[in-house]
């Protein structure tokens, strides 16, 4: 992945442009794993569906 979007251990914030071993040491991506159905959501009761969808529309924030 190049220029993605990753949390920052922080509460309401982000890092943006992220790439692998500029930002990110490579040692920890054998930690990241696709959701299947069925895993459980961490912030939530229940557990994750896979089902298709269409995307209806953008939202563009801009930083103040």
């Amino acid at each position: 992945m190049i220029d993605f979007v990753c949390g920052a251990n922080e509460e309401d914030f982000n890092l943006a442009g992220v790439n692998w071993g500029r930002d990110l040491p490579s040692r920890i991506s054998d930690r990241l794993r696709n959701v299947v159905p069925g895993d459980s959501v961490a912030t939530a009761r229940g557990c994750w569906a896979i089902q298709r969808g269409i995307e209806v529309g953008h939202v563009f924030a801009r930083a103040a």
